[in-house]
């Protein structure tokens, strides 16, 4: 939902940014995108399930806007779901230009982790 796409992501990854920062380290963030979040990553709500979620279209633009924002200022990586974006008929157009397709949430979180990555759920 809105308030935990906004508190426990968007708000969450400048807070653990800044941690890191005090402790001199480097926070690497890379954010899986399948279950529910999806409609938070789309170019055109209406092209989707979720076109009657009013809340959603109001605030999209910025949410939107914010999101880059992290990719910008943090280097934040997202990556969708393949297999949930067919599932949702959600079309490779329709995902924000710096979310990246990846086969599936699955081979995503295991790859991150390979890659040292620890696994931390929001929802």
């Amino acid at each position: 939902d809105l308030t935990t796409i906004e508190k426990r992501l968007i708000k969450g990854i400048a807070f653990n940014n800044a941690h890191y920062q005090t402790v001199f380290k480097e926070l690497d963030i890379v954010v899986i995108v399948h279950g529910g979040a999806y409609k938070f990553f789309v170019k055109d709500i209406s092209k989707t399930k979720c076109k009657e979620d009013k809340k959603l279209q109001a605030k999209a633009k910025e949410i939107h806007e914010r999101l880059a924002s992290l990719v910008k200022t943090y280097s934040v990586k997202f990556l969708m779901c393949g297999v949930g974006m067919k599932a949702r008929n959600i079309a490779k157009e329709n995902i924000l230009e710096f979310v990246e397709v990846i086969p599936s949430a699955m081979i995503g979180l295991i790859d991150a982790q390979n890659d040292g990555y620890a696994f931390v759920p929001i929802d």
